[in-house]
């Protein structure tokens, strides 16, 4: 079997009998073919596309996968600063700094692998900075950082010996999610992101006079989870140790529909709006489930052109120059939105692709004789 036949197999979904599930990629079968002059009464192949786009081979249609824009917000309370946590010779907020850069360094853009599953990332402190009127109730302004040094000297800015970083035992998360929320409407240019989020990670539920509304700061917060879903915007909280009221957080899941939105998922359908972590061990894995689940985002793809029908779409991963078929599946494959032209991994398909760090999407339109309706 010719690397060329191959590939037919696996773009017209001819019988396995006839065909491997994984097979190796023959891109001189995709470099021409046979012009048609369109129908089936042309000279040309009989599944021509009627424009003449496809000329009766295979057409590869680009595919652009979404990037998740995450603003991380940090606690850098006095007792974050001071509480040691259980499993580690680290502070809290130590321990927490060390957690978000990993998964930084791994979903951040690099220069050295631009081919993987991409976020970006912007990153605010709380309490953090003197702009505000009440000591201790500020929070910095959150800034796009563009690569895994650039938030890593962001976190990490209050440990200069110049800082001016304020130590408060106050929790101004209301305060944090209102800088959040002026970043995503006016300083995301940079990152026109369709999935956006906050990962607050904090030791203690927001308690305290820092609200400017009047209201306690954990309404208060509450309140701005709600106008952040309003537009699309999903919270997302860590909690360290026994952090009390955590009826506080809990009550954003509901503030926020009830559920995640479909984009924020993994392979086994449970992502949480919220995750306790009670020692180190827990608050790595609780970080690195909160960003995985982020990622989901990126297995949804604008492509370059519309299909002749979406029964002629054939989907498959790529691996070197092995290519893995995807079929079409609401649940473990892919599926087509035709009026915004785009596509979606679900899930197997799509915790597949994310594993699969430096493999990419390739979508073709196979112009099959049989053209169903879009």
């Amino acid at each position: 079997m010719t690397g060329g036949f191959k590939l037919a197999c696996a773009l017209l979904g001819i019988a396995a009998a006839g065909c491997q599930q994984t097979w190796v990629l023959d891109e001189s079968a995709l470099d021409g073919g046979r012009p048609g002059t369109g129908g089936t009464s042309g000279v040309g192949p009989s599944d021509a596309s009627v424009d003449g786009r496809c000329f009766g081979n295979p057409m590869q249609i680009m595919s652009t996968g979404d990037r998740p824009l995450v603003v991380v917000a940090l606690d850098r309370s006095s007792d974050m600063a001071s509480n040691q946590l259980i499993g580690s010779n680290n502070s809290e907020l130590d321990e927490a700094v060390n957690d978000l850069l990993s998964q930084v360094q791994s979903y951040a853009p690099s220069g050295q692998h631009p081919n993987r599953r991409t976020l970006d990332f912007a990153y605010l402190g709380f309490p953090q900075g003197t702009t505000c009127g009440t000591q201790g109730c500020c929070a910095s302004a959150a800034d796009l950082e563009d690569s895994y040094s650039a938030f890593s000297a962001a976190a990490m800015i209050c440990d200069s010996p110049s800082s001016t970083c304020d130590q408060s035992a106050s929790h101004p998360l209301s305060v944090a999610l209102q800088n959040a929320s002026a970043f995503f409407e006016f300083g995301a240019e940079g990152s026109p992101a369709n999935e956006r989020f906050i990962l607050v990670v904090t030791d203690a539920a927001p308690a305290g006079n820092c609200s400017i509304s009047g209201e306690d700061d954990c309404h208060a917060a509450a309140d701005e989870v709600v106008t952040l879903s309003s537009s699309n915007i999903t919270t997302v909280v860590v909690s360290i140790g026994n952090a009390q009221p955590i009826s506080c957080f809990q009550n954003f899941i509901g503030d926020q529909g009830g559920a995640p939105p479909p984009y924020y998922n993994n392979a086994t359908n449970d992502a949480s709006l919220y995750y306790s972590a009670q020692n180190a061990q827990d608050l790595q894995d609780r970080i690195g489930l909160a960003i995985q689940a982020m990622a989901w985002g990126t297995c949804r793809f604008s492509l370059s052109s519309a299909p002749s029908s979406q029964n002629n779409l054939a989907v498959s991963q790529v691996q070197g120059t092995t290519m893995t078929p995807i079929e079409q599946d609401p649940k473990s494959g892919w599926t087509y939105d035709s009026y915004n032209n785009r596509l979606t991994l679900h899930g197997s398909a799509c915790n597949n692709y994310i594993m699969n760090e430096f493999g990419g999407l390739q979508v073709f339109d196979t112009c099959s004789t049989n053209r169903g309706s879009l």
